[in-house]
């Protein structure tokens, strides 16, 4: 169905007709008649030769007689349909031979007309026929302009289903050696790219954090960057860039690589919460070529989760570098140092604190703090003053 209304949408929109009768003076007739009203017609004297005129022949209409010689006209309604199935047949026929146009209609015949024709029935018969088609070929438009838009939004559906679970990846995370992959693989998959890179934003420069294809990015572009570069582009203006030709010298210098499939290039900024750029993410090679405005807005809405991202990632690190230092002064110092609950239970004691007392790990968080206070008023108060201030 779907080709046959592409088919019916790419037809010359003129108005063609043919004639179909064994009457040569008759179908002569009324192709003088039609040719003046501007139509375009053809003429045919038998069933035969009608359906090898068809193959060639964009008919919209077709004038047929009822008798055809010894063949029926009636016969040939399908026939036709099958050659050119949107065409409309409208029977020509005697007045004794009304039944037979009543069979015609039943057979998928859109009308009859009496011989003789009257001048006013024919131009009013196919104004209709013409006006059905004219229905026809605006409902057809319709019908496909709505499925390439549900196709459209079922796409969308199912990218924006697969950024969720991209979103889910990303905020497993917390570590940047992973993330910087990881990020920039999620990008590839949702927007169908075999190219691209993770610049992070340093003080002297760009650092490469990830590329899709090694060999293309280098791995570090100092500041200042070349004018007219897309990179400078992006931190000049602060938002994403979608262009089509990267070989456009007006929108911007191309890297001179050769790997390009196509001239489209995706480049979204990675800002932090004050607004300051904190990476960019350049996309090239797309899939199915090029990169299209739902790319741009959905690889847009992906690098805002991403800047979400990199941020827990970087907090993590240093809440765990934090830790680590922690822990390094906390086991390697030379002072006893033991922690308690604010009850007075020992949770644990660093390697000075067990060698000064000679007890084991196990004996020591066994033991109350309260063992170690010679006046116990004296710890009643710092339990109090610890307790005003909020611990």
């Amino acid at each position: 169905m779907k080709s046959e209304q592409i088919h019916m949408l790419d037809e010359d929109i003129k108005r063609h007709i043919l004639i179909v009768d064994d009457d040569k003076d008759f179908a002569d007739s009324l192709l003088d008649i039609l040719e003046l009203e501007g139509y375009e017609c053809e003429v045919s004297n038998s069933a035969t030769r009608a359906l090898q005129k068809i193959k060639h022949f964009k008919a919209q209409v077709a004038l047929i007689d009822i008798r055809l010689g010894r063949s029926s006209g009636i016969d040939l309604i399908a026939r036709l349909k099958k050659a050119r199935p949107h065409i409309l047949c409208v029977m020509i026929t005697a007045y004794a031979a009304l039944e037979t146009a009543t069979q015609a209609l039943q057979e998928g015949a859109y009308d009859y007309l009496r011989k003789p024709i009257n001048f006013q029935d024919l131009m009013c018969t196919l104004d209709r026929c013409f006006d059905k088609l004219q229905l026809e070929r605006e409902k057809a438009s319709v019908d496909m302009a709505l499925r390439i838009r549900n196709q459209e939004l079922e796409e969308i559906n199912a990218r924006l289903r697969n950024m969720v679970e991209s979103i889910k990846r990303m905020s497993s995370c917390s570590n940047m050696r992973q993330m910087g992959p990881l990020l920039l693989d999620e990008f590839s998959n949702n927007i169908k790219a075999e190219g691209g890179s993770l610049f992070l934003c340093e003080r002297e420069g760009l650092a490469l954090l990830h590329t899709l294809d090694p060999g293309h990015a280098p791995d570090y572009i100092p500041f200042p960057l070349k004018q007219g570069t897309i990179f400078h582009r992006i931190m000049t203006e602060g938002k994403p860039i979608l262009t089509q030709d990267i070989q456009n010298k007006n929108k911007a210098i191309s890297s001179g690589w050769n790997g390009y499939k196509d001239g489209s290039l995706l480049v979204f900024p990675l800002n932090d919460e004050k607004g300051e750029m904190i990476g960019i993410v350049s996309l090239h090679n797309k899939l199915l070529p090029p990169f299209r405005s739902q790319d741009l807005e959905l690889g847009t809405i992906l690098a805002s989760y991403c800047c979400e991202s990199l941020r827990a990632t970087w907090s993590a690190e240093a809440l765990h570098e934090s830790e680590e230092r922690y822990r390094a002064l906390f086991e390697k110092s030379r002072d006893a140092i033991f922690i308690t609950t604010l009850d007075g239970q020992i949770v644990e004691a660093n390697k000075s604190a067990l060698d000064l007392f000679g007890f084991t790990v196990d004996e020591f968080i066994s033991i109350h703090a309260s063992s170690f206070y010679v006046n116990h008023g004296q710890r009643a108060q710092l339990q109090n003053e610890l307790s005003q201030k909020g611990f």
